[in-house]
This record gives structure tokens, C-alpha cells and sequence, in this order.
């Protein structure tokens, strides 16, 4: 298996970035912050962990700070201000003994002092919901940082805990970071992983350090993600209106995205933009993961020839993400492990039309109505027909990537295939969908079976009851939290079970073909948005999974 975790001899020019910025780190004066900008799985915490490689541990402690790991932390400072303090312990313990060591414990032990602080003074409220409530005793607090000095004179102690605690930090930081130890560099990673409240809580603590010296951040997240966050604190309120001294509420977009970027911009001054990889440096990817696994030959060469040409499809829009790249190649693994006597051929062909971002549509028809489906690829390689648009959703168009991927070469075997079931149960069970979908897109398949019956001249009088059953089915299955998480989902549902009432009554009083026909049509357009909202739903469970 590739393992998502940071490559330690990274490929495509990872290196010569990571000494530019190990320059800039241990050159300028320790008091500003990095920002490392790049989509979910570019490479953010694999340069970050080589920028660190190339620090001279002489004269820089590297910290390194997980804020996701943290997430549940009411004070996101406190562990923080741990890592720290940890860092400076575990650097002190490979030195020689002598004044560096002595000042290292010595500086570690203030800011244990300030955490000890920071930490009595607050207590959490757990209810049976989830979250927490923090209360705050200051006096307790401020009470800690005291440490046992308090000479009687109130005058000569801190009455603010912040006050005091930084007091402290400085204190014990100032002493320890002269002659050669000059900066403490920390890696902040995971941020764009968090809930917004806990994002902006290590953003603003992070503001904080700027007022102690020798402190650098480097701080790796998706920009988009946290721009969104920062909108969901600072958005509401109007740049201008601010300005005036007049706080206005604003719910424009462009201002949202105005006052996030100007929060950004003022926090990270050298900011860095992962570039995407190419689809042209795909096979320099392959090659450092496959050295990185230390994958056996035999395997290495089913993955270059037989998995290869489908990843140029998962790619997509000339851009490869990595970490898509290893989940794809993960999932193909496990099921030809577990299921040896499936033909691989047909597994990548359809695993290839799963991943794919922009060819879900094409997936769910698999899952909802193969016959037909296949019919209609059918059609397509052989240029018989309408092919494909026959059957693809009412309202959208066939994407021109699938349709060159489903008339390649690559989809034949998918197109021989005359049962997909083991190959569906298979894709399922390796993660890549909720156990939710096939038998929600099967009882849709059903209904639009019901539906094709509803003009056969020898058709049954009782279809509506068949659809009614159908579509009870379809919800009893449907993930718990559906229909509070999509609002969309219960109208669409009510309009459905409308028109099959309708449907009943025509076929049990009207017998009017035109009558059954147009409510067929309404039934169609319909089942196609409750299509759309099952494809949301199943997107929505790859990253909130409800057990189902």
C-alpha cells in the first residue's frame, strides 16, 4: 500500500524550494510567518517536513504543532505553548551538557509555568451534546503564574493573565535565545483540517507570538478553506462601515472574500503557492512513491502497465493530485487482494468512473440500471445511435472526457461485462462508496422501470403501488441524517409520492393514457433531481461518514 504520509525524498523540485525558504528562515529577523497555500493532498506537509531537513538545528529548534490533533482542546494556546515547550526539552536532551542545555530546561520549565496557568484557570462544562462550554477563573490563573513570589505588594504582580503570561514568555525566551540559538521555527500543519472556530483560535494565537522575538511560523493550509473560516468570524462586518466607525452587516460574498484575503495577507508575510502537479510529471510521481513503498518489481510492473493508462483519466483537468493518486491505486489493490478471481481490467474500468469527480453521473446509472447503461455504451463505441445521451440525466450534457474514455479501449472490458454485481460490491466494500448508494440507486432503477411500463399497452393496473414500495425502500435506507443535512432531499421526496397518488388514482378511475403519460414525465423529472441530491448526499458521506 502507498501510505499517505510525507514522501523524506521528495520528487518534483521539492528540494531547492525547501532550501530557499531555509535560507530566508535562518537569515532574517525571527518574527513574521510563512504561508505554505495548496489544495488538499499538493505536497504542504511533505515540503514543510523537508524545510525543517534543511534547518541547521544549531542555531533553529524546529516545532512541530498538529492543530487538528489538538481540535478538542477548549484553549487551542495551551497545547501550543506544550508543544513548545516540549520541543525545547527533546532538543536539550541530544545536546552536549553545558550553558545551551542549562538555558534550554530553564526557558522550557517558564513556559510549562505559563501553560500550568493557563490551564488551572479554566474548567469545561461537558453536556450530553456534542462540544463543551470553557469558563474562566482569571484570578486562579494569574493566582499560578505567581509561583509562590507574591511579596505581599499587589502593585508589584500581574493583574492581567495575558499580560502576565506573555511577560513570562518573553522572559524566558529573551534569556535563552542569545548568542548562536537565535529562533524557534514552528510547523503548523492540519489547519485547513479543523473546525473554523479552532482555525481562527490557532491564527490569532499565532498573532501572539509576533510580540516575542525569535519566533518563526510556517503554516501549511488550503487557502480557500481557511478564507471561509476567517469569513465565518470577520465576514459579517463591513470593511467601510468599520472604517467609519459605523459596524454595517454585509452578507455580499465579495466582501466576505475581501476581508478574509486582507486577514491572510496582513498574517503571513512570504506567502508560497504549491504549484499543481502536471499530468506531464505523473510518471516522476509514480516512480518516488513506488521507490518510497519499496514495492516488490512484480507489483511495480502491474501497477505501470495495467493501472497507468487509467490514471490518466483520474486526473482529470491536466492536474494530478498525489494523494487521489494513492487512494486510487490503494483501492485497486485491496480488491484485487480480495478478490482475486474479479478481472482487474473490469475493476479499473470501473473504479475509473468512481473517482472521477465530474463522471458521478455516469456511476450512479451503472449502479441504478446497468442494463440499460450498457446498452447505451454499447451504442456509443459502435457510433449506433444517440449512444450515451439516450440515457444520461435530463438537463445536463455528457462530459467530453467520458465520452473518449467510454470509446477507448480503456472501457471495453467494462462494455463486455455482462454482470457488475460482484464488481460493485467489491468497489464498495474498499471504501470508495457509502454501503447506502446501491440500493438507493437500485430502488431508483426500479421506479424508472415502473415508469417505462406505464405506456406498454399490456401494462399491470398496479404500478403505483409498486412505486410506492420502491420509494419506501429507497428511504428506510437512506443515511439517518439526511433529510435534517439536505434540505433539498424531503420536498423532493413529498413531490414524488404526490405524483405517484396521482398516478394511483388515474390508473384506478381515469384509464386516460395522455393523463398517465404526462404524470410519468413529472415522476421522470423527479426521480432526476432526487438523483442529484443522492449524488450530493453520497459526497457529503465520503467526508461526514453516518455509519449507514
Amino acid at each position: 500500500m502507498l501510505l499517505d504520509a510525507p514522501a523524506p525524498n521528495p520528487a518534483l523540485g521539492f528540494g531547492p524550494i525547501a532550501e530557499a525558504f531555509a535560507s530566508i528562515i535562518e537569515a532574517s529577523e525571527p518574527r513574521f510567518a510563512i504561508g505554505i497555500f495548496g489544495d488538499w493532498g499538493s505536497g504542504k506537509t511533505t515540503l514543510m517536513e523537508t524545510i525543517e531537513s534543511k534547518l541547521d538545528r544549531d542555531t533553529a529548534i524546529p516545532v512541530r504543532f498538529n492543530a487538528w490533533r489538538y481540535e478538542r482542546e477548549p484553549e487551542l494556546l495551551v497545547p501550543l505553548l506544550d508543544t513548545i515547550r516540549q520541543s525545547l526539552v527533546n532538543w536539550a536532551a541530544v545536546q552536549s551538557q553545558g550553558t545551551r542545555t542549562d538555558k534550554a530546561i530553564k526557558a522550557a520549565r517558564r513556559i510549562g509555568r505559563v501553560v500550568r496557568a493557563l490551564a488551572a484557570g479554566a474548567s469545561v462544562e461537558v453536556g450530553l451534546v456534542p462540544g463543551a462550554k470553557l469558563t474562566y477563573d482569571a484570578a486562579k490563573a494569574i493566582d499560578q503564574l505567581r509561583d509562590g513570589t507574591d511579596s505581599g505588594n499587589a502593585e508589584d504582580q500581574p493583574q492581567s493573565l495575558y499580560f502576565g503570561g506573555f511577560t513570562k514568555l518573553s522572559e524566558a525566551v529573551e534569556e535563552f535565545l542569545t548568542g548562536d540559538i537565535s529562533r524557534i521555527v514552528v510547523f503548523v500543519d492540519d489547519l485547513d483540517r479543523c473546525l473554523p472556530s479552532s482555525a481562527i483560535q490557532v491564527l490569532e494565537a499565532m498573532k501572539l507570538f509576533f510580540d516575542l522575538p525569535g519566533f518563526v511560523f510556517v503554516v501549511g493550509l488550503d487557502q480557500r478553506i481557511i478564507e471561509r473560516a476567517v469569513a465565518s468570524r470577520f465576514g459579517s462586518i463591513s470593511p467601510a462601515a468599520t472604517d467609519a466607525g459605523v459596524p454595517s452587516i454585509s452578507d455580499s460574498r465579495d466582501s466576505q472574500i475581501r476581508i478574509a484575503g486582507e486577514y491572510l495577507k496582513k498574517l503571513f508575510q512570504v506567502p508560497y503557492s504549491l504549484q499543481p502537479v502536471l499530468l506531464a510529471q505523473l510518471d516522476e510521481l509514480l516512480d518516488a512513491m513506488y521507490a518510497e513503498a519499496a514495492l516488490e518489481s512484480g507489483q511495480v510492473d502491474d501497477l505501470r502497465s495495467r493501472v497507468r493508462p487509467y490514471l490518466r483519466y483520474v486526473a482529470g483537468d491536466e492536474r494530478v493530485n498525489p494523494r487521489e493518486i494513492k487512494r486510487f491505486i490503494n483501492t485497486y489493490t485491496l480488491q484485487t487482494l480480495v478478490r482475486p478471481e474479479l478481472d482487474p481490467h473490469v475493476v479499473l474500468a470501473l473504479q475509473t468512473i468512481a473517482f472521477h469527480p465530474e463522471w458521478q453521473a455516469a456511476y450512479d446509472m451503472i449502479v441504478t440500471d446497468w442494463p440499460s447503461f450498457r446498452e447505451a455504451l454499447e451504442r456509443h463505441r459502435t457510433g449506433n445511435g444517440d449512444g450515451l445521451g439516450s440515457v444520461w440525466p435530463t438537463g445536463s450534457v455528457v462530459p467530453s472526457d467520458f465520452l473518449r474514455y467510454a470509446g477507448s479501449a480503456l472501457a471495453s472490458p467494462l462494455a463486455e461485462a455482462q454482470d457488475l454485481e460482484p464488481y460493485l460490491s467489491s468497489l464498495q466494500t474498499a471504501g470508495s462508496t457509502p454501503g447506502w448508494i446501491r440500493p438507493a440507486y437500485r430502488a431508483v432503477g426500479e421506479i424508472r422501470r415502473i415508469l417505462r411500463q406505464l405506456q406498454h399497452p399490456g401494462r399491470d393496473d398496479q404500478l403505483a403501488s409498486g412505486i410506492t414500495w420502491q420509494l419506501n425502500t429507497l428511504v428506510s435506507g437512506l443515511p439517518t441524517p439526511a433529510g435534517v443535512e439536505d434540505p433539498q432531499l424531503p420536498p423532493v421526496l413529498a413531490s414524488i409520492r404526490t405524483v405517484t397518488a396521482e398516478i394511483e388514482t388515474a390508473e384506478k378511475n381515469e384509464k386516460d393514457p395522455d393523463r398517465l403519460a404526462a404524470l410519468a414525465s413529472e415522476l421522470d423529472s423527479n426521480l432526476t433531481r432526487l438523483e442529484r441530491e443522492l449524488r450530493f448526499l453520497r459526497r457529503r458521506a465520503s467526508f461526514y461518514p453516518t455509519g449507514n
